[in-house]
């Protein structure tokens, strides 16, 4: 029955590690998660006993379940022989003698637990956008996840320890990785990925068919952690032709990369062009060819020099017969530490001999330079934007420019002339 209830696996990009994001909800819960974290063997032999201790110092029903979801999150692994094999699944006290379950036997020893200490918890049966999940796959088998929802102050909350544990990688191997996204998660985020076979349990003012579930994109939780927004487009399938823009509202000022894929293939990275405008983002695509694409869309803190996580995805239906081999001009890392905006050309091969008219938006420059070999031809300049309608040479174009605060060149960007 739950034979898809691990969250999605991280696959391996260049310089990219797709962990989970470690963020704890505050110090709200830090002696609530030691107390839970530090709970000895000899209670943890029945539900009464473990009950018991893990809520012996809460002070409220949050208390209570966060002490219950974090000893599951951090003493529970996920059973990845019985999900392969589909092996039936384990009563509550078995999965306390070993320690393994999946999400049915995740749910039910968290609603156990929790009725137990006097929650009013319930467990959700549904479907799951998890380990096998693509963008744009439909549901038409059983339901594949279990989760729970926990009555907190009046008000029903969703938790999921089987995802908050940990995930299975691509090597079939479950890695315990805490993830605090998934207690006590936001309902408007959570149908995302979870849609429940009751639609009560979606929790939202206005509920979600399954039609409209299957068409969401593909959202992670570092998305909401660095407080991304669609703004262009909130449909998870795009039917587009040879280009595309998709702008995300971006108020914290997070640094984003992307891919593109084909038949499972990463593209070369010149086919997509990152740029920044005040509090949003703008993701530009030159489609190779036509095809069935992921764009997959990846977030970081600003002026973070680590491993970028994980975001979204995205179907793309590009449908017309022209092509961009060459797609965007080379980026430079200058050209996003500025945030320089490209107006034209957008190509990244230019012919020879040929006129074409070069315009960006480099705030802070005061002034910059076509380069071709030799020759430099510096452009005009209207506060921030720089102009220059410029007759191509044989070589390689750059365009570079200075700063006030750096007095030497920076090279932006870089197109082949042919």
């Amino acid at each position: 029955m739950f034979n898809d209830c691990v969250k999605n696996s991280h696959p391996v990009l260049l310089l990219i590690a797709l962990l989970p994001v470690l963020l704890l909800s505050g110090s709200s819960y830090e002696k609530i998660d030691r107390h839970a974290l530090d709970t000895p063997p000899g209670v943890e032999n029945s539900i009464e006993s473990l009950a018991e201790y893990l809520t012996r110092p809460c002070q409220n029903d949050r208390e209570k379940i966060r002490a219950i979801f974090r000893w599951i999150t951090a003493n529970i692994t996920y059973d990845t022989q019985a999900y392969f094999v589909g092996a039936p699944q384990r009563q509550s006290e078995n999965i306390l003698e070993d320690r393994t379950a999946v999400c049915d036997g995740f749910s039910t020893l968290i609603e156990r637990l929790g009725k137990t200490a006097g929650l009013n918890i319930e467990k959700i049966s549904g479907y799951a956008k998890g380990v096998r999940y693509q963008i744009g796959d439909r549901f038409s088998d059983n339901f594949n996840h279990a989760w729970n929802a926990v009555r907190i102050g009046g008000h029903w909350e969703l938790i999921d320890a089987t995802w908050g544990a940990g995930y299975i990688d691509e090597s079939g191997q479950f890695i315990r990785e805490f993830d605090d996204y998934f207690f006590l998660t936001d309902p408007e985020d959570l149908i995302y990925t979870h849609f429940p076979e009751e639609i009560r349990w979606q929790l939202l003012a206005r509920p979600v068919s399954l039609q409209e579930f299957e068409s969401m994109p593909f959202l992670k939780p570092a998305y909401f952690y660095h407080g991304l927004k669609m703004k262009s487009h909130t449909q998870g399938v795009i039917q587009t032709e040879d280009r595309l823009v998709v702008t995300l509202k971006n108020p914290y000022k997070a640094q984003l990369t992307a891919r593109l894929m084909n038949n499972n293939q990463y593209q070369d990275r010149r086919h997509i062009l990152i740029q920044y405008q005040p509090y949003e983002t703008q993701i530009q695509i030159l489609f190779p060819e036509k095809g069935i694409y992921t764009l997959r869309i990846f977030v970081q803190k600003q002026n973070e020099t680590g491993d970028y996580l994980w975001a979204m995805d995205y179907l793309v239906n590009a449908k017309t017969e022209k092509s961009n081999p060459y797609g965007f001009p080379e980026i430079y890392r200058s050209f996003n530490h500025h945030n320089v905006r490209l107006v034209s050309p957008v190509i990244g091969q230019l012919k020879k001999n040929t006129a074409a008219r070069f315009d960006f938006i480099i705030p802070g420059a005061v002034e910059t330079f076509i380069i071709q070999g030799d020759t430099w031809t510096p452009m005009n300049r209207d506060q921030n934007r720089f102009t220059k309608t410029y007759t191509t040479l044989s070589g390689d174009l750059e365009i570079g420019a200075r700063f006030s605060e750096i007095p030497k060149l920076d090279i932006l960007l870089k197109y082949l002339v042919k």
